[in-house]
């Protein structure tokens, strides 16, 4: 759930695309860290030695600690005084915690979104869910769902909501739907009946199609961690 690039295959997006973020260091540091964590080579409990990071990844120090910091921010790292950093264990029910909460700040997101948004702002919500729900590829499907995210955030006229929606990361690396099997038919659907309900403004549906829809993704990162033995 990052925020929307510039691919051709969202180019039906028009003027609500937001202009292309170029990460830090310390972010690529933390996209890698997530990487290595996702893919299983660094086991849950693994001490992150600042110096080996920095040195693998040919950065200084500086981003390193930027990146330990973030991550401890979104709970995959855990500090311990004169000790170092570590990586944090995840178990099944702190995933689902993860994506039920995705569900709750999103569907507050559209239900606001569904009665304050102006007929322009609402006509962008409704276009992006019906981009998402007929894109044909992944790449498409990332951007264009990333996008909706931020715009439901946007629309939902709240500073609050939006600094609270700034703080959650997600715990798939890259493309979700590359990364996690059966996602995209469980989106592209979902995204066709969110366009529906923001259309006859019904906050209500689109809050709750939004709920169900986060807490089956949720269920499908499960799978894939169990499968791949990230769960202690």
């Amino acid at each position: 759930m990052r925020s929307a690039g510039d691919r051709s295959g969202t180019t039906e997006l028009g003027a609500s695309l937001t202009p292309i973020h170029r990460p830090t260091i310390g972010e690529q540091v933390a996209d890698s860290i997530r990487r290595l964590a996702w893919e299983g080579s660094l086991p849950a409990g693994s001490r992150l030695n600042q110096e080996d990071l920095a040195a693998k990844l040919g950065v200084s120090r500086i981003p390193v600690r930027d990146a330990l910091l973030a991550l401890e921010r979104e709970g995959l790292v855990r500090m311990k005084p004169n000790r170092g950093a570590y990586l944090n264990p995840i178990g099944e029910e702190d995933t689902r915690d993860h994506y039920g909460l995705f569900g709750v700040l999103y569907a507050f997101a559209l239900e606001r979104a569904a009665s304050r948004a102006d007929e322009e702002g609402l006509a962008r919500l409704v276009s992006c869910a019906a981009a998402a729900g007929r894109a044909k590829d992944t790449d498409a499907l990332q951007d264009a769902t990333a996008e909706f995210w931020r715009l439901a955030v946007l629309e939902g006229g709240s500073p609050r909501l939006r600094a609270v929606s700034r703080s959650l990361t997600s715990l798939v690396p890259g493309n979700f739907f590359d990364e996690i099997p059966g996602a995209a038919g469980v989106q592209r659907p979902a995204m066709k009946k969110l366009a529906t309900a923001l259309r006859a403004r019904d906050g209500a549906t689109a809050g709750d199609v939004c709920r169900t829809l986060l807490e089956e993704l949720g269920e499908l990162v499960v799978r894939v961690m169990r499968e791949r033995g990230l769960y202690e």
